[in-house]
């Protein structure tokens, strides 16, 4: 790994550049030339590796064998395989696997109450996201193996997504 990230960081220097007279190019001058992915909205050396990175626990957590694993591994790291697992088998008609994620936020932190509707027109206020996320991370449901975040849609300022990731 540390071999990987070294050529990467070579990868984007300009060796031609005199660093002391222009360090930026020096160092970085590789990455003129790079395009923005569609669906980023920058890209630079750390955002490269974090997505290797990404695709990396995505592999793991994919081939993680949550009977055999689960029993040779933190709760943490079985629940994690656990959700990334069901998560991916969701879709618009797939009821077990909305069944499953509501089963697990119900035995993680009681029930997910922020936002619902209390009735036809009343959303619940009430509960703290704070105090939630508290008992997540008290339960194993651990921010370092997922987080949540609300951010503006980078191609539609007016919306706010919702990302869970990692």
């Amino acid at each position: 790994m540390c071999k990987e990230t070294a050529k990467h960081f070579i990868d984007s220097m300009n060796a031609t550049a005199d660093p002391c007279e222009d360090f930026w190019e020096f160092t970085c001058g590789a990455w003129r030339g790079k395009s923005i992915p569609e669906d980023k909205t920058s890209v630079w050396l750390f955002t490269e590796m974090e997505d290797r990175l990404d695709e990396q626990i995505r592999e793991l957590l994919t081939k993680f064998n949550v009977e055999s694993d689960g029993k040779k591994n933190s709760r943490a790291v079985t629940l994690a395989a656990s959700v990334y697992q069901n998560c991916m088998k969701l879709n618009d008609n797939n009821e077990e696997g909305k069944r499953y994620i509501r089963e697990l936020i119900n035995e993680v932190i009681g029930s997910w109450t922020i936002g619902q509707k209390v009735d036809e027109h009343t959303v619940n206020k009430t509960t703290s996201w704070q105090k939630t996320l508290v008992q997540a991370m008290a339960k194993g449901f651990v921010l370092p193996v997922f987080s949540l975040g609300l951010y503006p849609d980078s191609k539609n300022s007016s919306v706010n997504d919702l990302w869970v990731s990692k």
